[in-house]
């Protein structure tokens, strides 16, 4: 069985630009406009949650988080929390 995958999971570069572009929204909804509107911070931020995050692996917050979602530990965590 074949799956499709969506655009930006096909490739790394295609994910961390869509990761780019979430984590640029998540930053223009979560801060006031005046901290939205200094680029060289906005730009920063972005590439911390997106990319280049402070983490030893070199991967984002945000591909950190989505792996910790998506690990079967967590999950097996949550399914014995849940009953």
């Amino acid at each position: 069985m074949e799956f499709d995958l969506s655009r930006h999971l096909t490739s790394s570069d295609r994910e961390r630009d869509y990761l780019r572009r979430v984590s640029e929204r998540c930053i223009t909804l979560l801060f006031p406009p005046n901290f939205v509107q200094n680029n060289p911070f906005r730009h920063l931020l972005r590439e911390i949650l997106a990319c280049k995050g402070m983490s030893y692996s070199g991967l984002g917050i945000m591909s950190l988080s989505i792996a910790a979602i998506m690990g079967a530990c967590y999950v097996q965590i949550l399914l014995l929390l849940g009953t």
